[in-house]
């Protein structure tokens, strides 16, 4: 009879240890919502998408320094030079933007990857916390 008692309160026990980490896991769960990560993946596909348009367009439209209409009696035009010049700051600051959003891409795997191997570590502490409870309740 002691035995059986002894074994309703380890169900209990093990009952209420379940119930815990249901509760814990759910809160990691929430910590990042999986639509508001497919919206940021999404909405980062789709600036890459445009980025990459602009910068096409910018590029198809830019004229060599070789080009025949740029040359005026042997020189190039002040207002060619202008151009150039114009077109040089675009590059640059097409570049600065491209780093930006290489480095926000970077940064948002790596939020990815350490919330996912959180999750996973978590997962593997409460297994390996249910396997040491029950090998140490198979000794008791």
């Amino acid at each position: 009879m002691k035995l059986v008692a002894k074994l309703r309160e380890k169900i209990q026990l093990l009952d209420a240890k379940k119930e815990e980490l249901q509760i814990k896991t759910s809160t990691l769960e929430r910590g990042v919502p999986q639509e508001e990560h497919m919206r940021v993946k999404k909405q980062l596909q789709q600036l890459r998408r445009r980025h990459d348009d602009f910068r096409n367009i910018l590029l198809s439209t830019a004229m060599p320094l070789g080009d025949a209409s740029f040359i005026e009696t042997g020189t190039i035009s002040r207002q060619e030079q202008q151009h150039q010049q114009d077109l040089q700051f675009l590059q640059q600051r097409l570049d600065a933007v491209e780093q930006t959003q290489t480095r926000q891409a970077s940064e948002l795997k790596v939020d990815t990857i350490l919330t996912t191997n959180l999750s996973k570590i978590t997962m593997e502490t409460i297994d390996q916390s249910e396997d040491g409870d029950s090998h140490h309740s198979a000794h008791s």
